[in-house]
């Protein structure tokens, strides 16, 4: 997700958990998590659960 900068060498990495659909992790399983990001980036997926939204595959 991104990382903050606090100071003295100090940086506090920001991560989050996304709910994936089947489809979206069959397709981290076949292509690598390179291509699964490009895909959620795409669809503009965020860690805000929309348990309505789409697979973006």
């Amino acid at each position: 997700m991104g990382t903050i900068d606090v100071g003295g060498g100090i940086h506090i990495a920001l991560l989050a958990l996304i709910p994936l659909h089947s489809e979206e992790i069959a397709v981290k399983v076949e292509r690598g998590t390179r291509a699964l990001v490009e895909i959620l980036d795409r669809g503009g997926i965020t860690e805000l659960v929309d348990p309505a939204r789409p697979s973006y595959v």
